[in-house]
């Protein structure tokens, strides 16, 4: 925060003892809707781990959920670490006038994040693997938590994204409403199913309400922008994601050999996704041309 601050004065040198020229109450309505989707987003991703202890979760469970947990969720941080750029991009699109531009730049990114999906089954299908080379073998048992949470890390990283496009278009009360039911119906689903099937059935709950608030996202998404997915990226993605992870459960590779599996498993999915027709001719010449140190043109 300190080097923020410092930045900030440096660039922008704001007056720290002028009077203020934007109502305050204008920077309370921006404000207090963004404060209280955050506080309820940040209470349902520590839904799991509190409920978990407090409903008699062992020390052992705890520290596999917390570690299988806290892998999954390097996504949705590299998510909320785009979701300001392209909320930015948006907002100066919109204030010039380029709707449909905005709206293609929003679908696109929604056909990126769709097609990741994949590589969250590849990794799904490698958990074990995965698991024990990071945390090692007493950790294995976190491996069917981690696979279970990395498709709700997705999730949660579509629902940044457009959680950023209904920001980009000033939709505040949207966001709050939609990410207000995370924490009561995580609560709710962590109590039901936590005492039965204690880590697994936390990893669960926190997966199913991600999804669930991915869904009505994508469905208040299309309300407003008239964007999705596209279907043909979504189906090419489910029949991909099934070859994915089965190629990664069949093909075990201890130690430092899941170096070498996790780089082929994404070069198959994304020649996968070149046979069925994915990627548009201007992509594929654009990524040619890189590929022979050329300077390439913006892919079309």
């Amino acid at each position: 925060s300190l080097v923020e601050l410092i930045v900030g004065r440096y660039y922008i040198r704001p007056a720290l003892f002028s009077s203020f020229s934007v109502p305050f109450r204008h920077v309370w309505q921006y404000a207090a809707p963004l404060f209280f989707s955050t506080c309820c987003f940040g209470l349902y991703v520590q839904l799991d781990l509190l409920t978990l202890k407090v409903l008699g979760g062992t020390p052992t469970q705890v520290g596999m959920l917390s570690a299988a947990r806290n892998l999954a969720l390097i996504g949705v941080f590299l998510a909320a670490a785009i979701a300001p750029l392209l909320q930015a991009t948006l907002s100066a699109l919109l204030q010039n006038g380029d709707r449909g531009q905005a709206r293609a730049l929003g679908r696109l990114m929604l056909r990126i994040a769709t097609g990741i999906f994949p590589f969250i089954a590849a990794g799904g299908g490698a958990d074990r693997e995965i698991i024990v080379w990071l945390f090692g073998s007493q950790f294995s048992s976190a491996a069917p938590l981690f696979a279970v949470l990395i498709i709700g890390a997705w999730a949660l990283a579509i629902v940044s994204v457009s959680m950023a496009i209904l920001m980009a278009d000033g939709q505040l009360r949207v966001i709050a409403m939609l990410t207000a039911p995370f924490a009561p119906l995580a609560l709710a689903g962590h109590c039901l199913f936590v005492p039965r099937f204690g880590a697994l059935g936390a990893a669960l709950v926190s997966t199913s309400v991600a999804v669930l608030g991915l869904l009505v996202t994508l469905v208040v998404l299309y309300r407003f922008w008239h964007i999705l997915p596209p279907v043909g990226t979504v189906w090419r993605s489910l029949v991909v994601s099934g070859g994915g992870y089965m190629l990664a459960t069949m093909w075990p590779t201890p130690g430092l050999l899941l170096l070498v599996k996790l780089p082929i498993l994404a070069f198959a999915i994304l020649f996968a996704f070149h046979l069925l027709g994915e990627f548009t001719t201007g992509e594929v010449a654009f990524v040619r041309a890189l590929m022979r140190r050329q300077t390439p043109t913006t892919p079309g």
